[in-house]
């Protein structure tokens, strides 16, 4: 059976855009609460960069 991340790691390199949304929906949040704990004045820019 294929885990997630295999799914995920799958479809970047095929640079499919709803695996990247799903990635992206997935972490964001994550991203972003790292961002805002390391005092980032704009921590939804930062994860946008990323």
């Amino acid at each position: 059976m294929e885990t997630i991340d295999d799914s995920i790691s799958s479809g970047i390199e095929r640079g499919d855009e709803r695996t990247w949304t799903a990635f992206y929906a997935a972490f964001a949040p994550v991203m972003r609460a790292y961002a805002v704990r390391r005092g980032c004045d704009e921590p939804d820019d930062a994860v946008q960069e990323v």
